[in-house]
C-alpha cells in the first residue's frame, strides 16, 4: 500500500466519531454590573499582565465572606464590592498587579455564547494554526531548557515529554489518536477538573500533569517565579491562546448546534503541520430511509477534513458516515491526483469493508469542481480563529 493509501484509510476507516467528543461546558449565569475583585498579597499568582482581559470563575465562598476565584487554574482568595455566586463566570480586566491584584469586571453578554465571543475577540491578534503554534512552543521550551544561569523548573521537561508522547512522528489520524489529542491537548482541561469526585491539591496536580493546558499554565507560573523575561513567554502565551480559541469556537458550536471544529497537529518528517477537521452529528429516522419498523433513529455524522498529503497537495475530504455506511468525496488540487486516487480506491474499499462498513462509496474530483457552498464550509475551517462563516465577532451599528 502506498503512503497515501495508508494515511487516507487511517483517516476514514478508523474515525469512529463517537470517541471524539468535546464535553459541553456548564452554562453559568454571568453577573451584571461592575465589580472589583482584589487578590491579597502572599498567594501564588498566575501569569497576568496589566490591561489583559480574561475569564475567571467563582469556585467557592469562604466563611470570612471572601471568594475563591479560579484564574487560569489557580485558586485565589478575593474580596468583591458586590454579591457573587458560586459558579459565576466573570469577564474581567487586570487593573493593577501591585501591591494587590485588582480585577475589574467588564460589561458582557450573559451566557456561554457571549463569553465565547469575548474570548475569540481577545485571541484574534494571536491567531495561528495548531501546527505552527506547537512548533514555536517546542522551540521555546528547548531555549528555556538550554538557558544558562538558573535551574529549569521541573514542569518544563514534563511539558516537553507530554507533547512528544501526544504528537509522535508519522502518527495516523485514527480514532485513538484524535481522541487523545482532544482529551489531553487542553481542549477538555476544565471539563476534567469539573469531573473530579474530590477537589484536592493532589487530584488537581494529577489532572494538570497529564494535560497540555494544565502543564502550560504551571510552566508559566514557574517561569514567572524565576523571573524569566516576556520574550521567553511569548510562544507559551500564544499557544495558550490557541488552545482557548479552539475551546471558545467549539463552545459557540455547541450553543448554536453547529459542527465542532478541531485543529490536529501532525508531525511528519520532523515538520509540524495541522489537519483541520469538522464533525457534525444528526439523527435520522430509519423508517424514513426505507428500513423496517422498530429500528428507530440512527446517528449520521458529517465530516470535513482539510490536510496536506504527500503527492496529493492540499486535500479536502467531504464524508458522510453511519454505523455501517461511508460516503466520501476527495477534492484535490494537484493535477492528476484525482486519477491517482481512483486507482487506489479498491484498496480503500477493502479496508473499510473489513472494518464493518457494508456500504462504501468513494469518489475523487478536482478542487475546481467543489461547489461554492461547500468551498465556504472548508474555508471556515482555516478562517480567523476557526469561527464559522455564519458567525460575526464584530458588533456593527449604523
Amino acid at each position: 500500500m502506498t503512503p497515501h493509501a495508508s494515511c487516507i484509510s487511517g483517516i476514514l476507516g478508523n474515525v469512529k466519531v463517537e470517541g471524539v467528543r468535546l464535553d459541553p461546558s456548564r452554562a453559568r449565569r454571568a453577573v451584571r454590573g461592575e465589580h472589583v475583585t482584589v487578590q491579597k498579597r502572599g498567594q501564588l499568582q498566575p501569569h497576568l499582565a496589566v490591561g489583559e482581559e480574561l475569564h475567571v470563575s467563582v469556585a467557592d465562598r469562604l466563611a470570612s465572606g471572601r471568594y475563591l476565584v479560579n484564574v487560569r487554574g489557580s485558586l485565589l482568595a478575593t474580596t468583591a464590592t458586590g454579591e457573587l455566586n458560586v459558579g459565576d463566570s466573570l469577564f474581567v480586566r487586570v487593573e493593577q498587579l501591585q501591591p494587590q491584584v485588582v480585577l475589574r469586571m467588564l460589561n458582557h453578554v450573559q451566557g456561554d455564547e457571549g463569553q465565547a465571543r469575548d474570548l475569540l475577540r481577545m485571541s484574534l491578534p494571536q491567531q495561528t494554526d495548531a501546527g505552527s503554534s506547537l512548533a514555536a512552543l517546542l522551540e521555546a521550551l528547548v531555549r528555556i531548557t538550554d538557558a544558562p544561569g538558573y535551574e529549569v523548573p521541573a514542569s518544563v521537561p514534563q511539558l516537553r515529554a507530554l507533547l512528544t508522547a501526544l504528537v509522535p512522528e508519522g502518527a495516523q489520524l485514527n480514532a485513538e489518536y484524535i481522541a487523545a489529542l482532544v482529551r489531553d491537548t487542553g481542549l477538555q482541561y476544565e471539563a476534567k477538573l469539573l469531573g473530579l469526585d474530590q477537589l484536592s491539591l493532589q487530584a488537581l496536580k494529577t489532572v494538570a500533569e497529564a494535560d497540555v493546558k494544565g502543564l502550560l499554565l504551571q510552566v508559566l507560573d514557574d517561569l514567572l517565579a524565576v523571573s524569566k523575561g516576556s520574550d521567553d513567554l511569548s510562544a507559551l502565551t500564544t499557544h495558550l491562546s490557541q488552545i482557548e480559541r479552539q475551546q471558545a469556537t467549539n463552545l459557540l458550536a455547541q450553543v448554536r448546534g453547529e459542527p465542532i471544529q478541531l485543529q490536529l497537529p501532525i508531525l511528519y518528517e520532523n515538520v509540524l503541520t495541522a489537519a483541520y477537521v469538522s464533525i457534525g452529528h444528526d439523527r435520522e429516522s430509519a423508517r424514513e430511509n426505507g428500513e423496517k419498523e422498530g429500528r428507530g433513529e440512527r446517528s449520521r455524522y458529517h465530516l470535513l477534513f482539510l490536510l496536506d498529503l504527500d503527492g496529493l497537495g492540499q486535500t479536502r475530504i467531504d464524508a458522510q458516515l453511519t454505523e455501517q455506511s461511508l460516503t466520501a468525496t476527495f477534492y484535490v488540487e494537484e493535477t492528476g491526483a484525482d486519477a491517482f486516487l481512483r486507482v487506489e480506491f479498491p484498496i480503500f474499499e477493502e479496508i473499510l469493508q473489513a472494518l464493518g462498513y457494508t456500504q462504501v462509496q468513494l469518489s475523487a474530483k478536482p478542487y475546481a469542481l467543489l461547489s461554492p457552498g461547500k468551498r465556504q464550509s472548508f474555508e471556515a475551517l482555516t478562517a480567523a480563529s476557526g469561527v464559522p462563516y455564519s458567525m460575526s465577532l464584530l458588533d456593527v451599528k449604523a
